[in-house]
């Protein structure tokens, strides 16, 4: 599961766009364009099963369309759990299929919603960013990287930094939009993607196939939320 931000989370919506965030949108997407044309890893591609790939390519688009809203203190968190089929398939058949699903969801979603071109390029260069951070982790781990092996450490670890770096990135244009001072809106939210990975990971002792694609999921944090009404 994942925490998104977009246009479809913000209420009230915002009719402008902060010059600052845009700056910051563009050099993100600039960074994910140059992380998939230059790294090796971001070309691998190994579809040893077409039909679970295409399974989980549509598992991806569908949770795009359906976020969960979940009410918090100041506003409202949309979670869905598209980030779990995509790590899912990151493990399965590498970062590039990852990133080309991941991104196209994406878009495809954000663009029927009616997302501002600028946010829509900062969730496809976000998302794209937390797989090759994933990926990085992962390194040369053989494909599918399963549970069995001793790659279960491996496997958190790649969680973790899809975790990381979707919190920041994604927190930190959040914070841009909401004109909030940004290191406190991120040790605010904080907490409460701590609590979902918490969740996740007690699905993966517990030895669950369906709470490991969730937890692996979690580890994504795309911000989706809404503007506080009255900041603190």
């Amino acid at each position: 599961m994942h925490a998104r931000h977009n246009d479809r989370s913000l209420a009230p919506r915002c009719s402008h766009v902060p010059r600052s965030f845009t700056v910051y949108a563009t050099l993100i997407a600039a960074s994910a364009a140059l992380a998939v044309g230059v790294l090796p890893l971001a070309h691998t591609w190994k579809i040893g099963s077409p039909a679970r790939f295409w399974v989980l390519a549509l598992c991806v688009l569908v949770a795009e369309f359906l976020p969960i809203p979940v009410p918090r203190r100041r506003g409202l968190d949309k979670v869905t759990i598209s980030t779990a089929f995509a790590f899912a398939m990151l493990l399965a058949f590498g970062v590039g299929p990852a990133i080309a699903v991941y991104v196209i969801s994406s878009i495809v979603a954000d663009a029927v919603a009616g997302t501002a071109p600028i946010k829509i390029v900062f969730n496809a260069g976000q998302y794209a960013l937390a797989l090759v951070a994933a990926a990085a982790v992962l390194g040369a781990a053989p494909l599918p990287v399963s549970l069995s092996g001793g790659h279960l450490p491996l496997i958190l670890a790649a969680g973790v930094a899809l975790l990381l770096t979707n919190h920041v990135l994604a927190g930190t244009g959040a914070g841009l939009l909401a004109r909030l001072p940004i290191p406190r809106y991120l040790r605010e939210d904080l907490a409460f993607q701590t609590w979902l990975v918490q969740l996740g990971v007690r699905y993966l002792t517990s030895g669950s196939d369906v709470g490991y694609i969730l937890s692996a999921g979690r580890a994504d944090v795309r911000q989706q939320r809404a503007i506080p009404l009255k900041p603190a």
